[in-house]
């Protein structure tokens, strides 16, 4: 059954209400997909890839990756994350 997880986390669309159940980069709640398919390169930066939505808005994206990337790529890929979502702020918790 906890192989059939990514399936199911790519066929449905959360609702993401306060964030605090839905994994940031594995469940789909932006209609763009799966963070963790639109931006892989990105996820291979993260700190921890068991991340909620909740977590992410109040640390802010920056503070759940790595220093692998200089400040410059790190501005750019929260960039293309917020053109991702067409916002420039997690509000109100229901994209897809």
């Amino acid at each position: 059954m906890q192989d059939l997880l990514p399936v199911y986390q790519g066929l449905t669309c959360s609702v993401v209400s306060n964030g605090v159940d839905t994994s940031f980069w594995h469940d789909r709640w932006l209609s763009a997909g799966r963070l963790s398919d639109v931006f892989p390169l990105l996820l291979s930066h993260a700190a921890n890839k068991i991340v909620t939505v909740a977590q992410v808005v109040m640390g802010g994206l920056d503070s759940h990756l790595t220093a692998r990337l200089s400040p410059r790529q790190l501005q750019s890929s929260s960039r293309n994350l917020c053109q991702a979502q067409d916002c420039s702020r997690l509000n109100p918790f229901q994209f897809c």
